[in-house]
């Protein structure tokens, strides 16, 4: 993982990111014992609409994430700004035009529970109609 890591510092000086912005992208692969990329890929279908490969993709994210929580490891679902750099997918992965990165998840013996993030009040959002 340290040429992601290396890869990440290179692409984020040449994208005018901020040293802060820079680190926190590079720990992902520094601190990481395993990341899998989930690549999507688009391929014309009469069939499948590129918004259903588009699902498909984060679907295998959410559930290879929920599969590796549900054995015991820590995991995280994470991208980053590096993700969505063609330049960067290119480079780390060799993507081509139709190819991206859908998700890297992270997979490690977790150490300590991550700190919980600000979340929407679902209450607020969330309208029920019924019949």
């Amino acid at each position: 993982m340290s040429r992601l890591s290396a890869l990440t510092q290179d692409r984020g000086i040449a994208l005018g990111k901020t040293p802060e912005e820079i680190d926190k992208a590079r720990n992902q692969f520094d601190m990481g014992q395993l990341a899998v990329a989930v690549i999507e890929v688009q391929k014309p279908s009469e069939k499948i609409p590129a918004i259903e490969q588009t699902y498909s993709a984060g679907a295998v994210c959410l559930a290879l994430l929920n599969a590796a929580l549900a054995a015991g490891w820590g995991a995280n679902w994470l991208s980053g700004w590096q993700a969505h750099d063609p330049e960067f997918c290119r480079q780390a992965f060799d993507l081509q035009e139709n190819e991206r990165i859908a998700g890297l998840i992270h997979i490690a013996t977790e150490s300590k529970a991550p700190p919980e993030r600000p979340r929407p009040d679902v209450a607020a959002i969330t309208e029920w109609v019924s019949e």
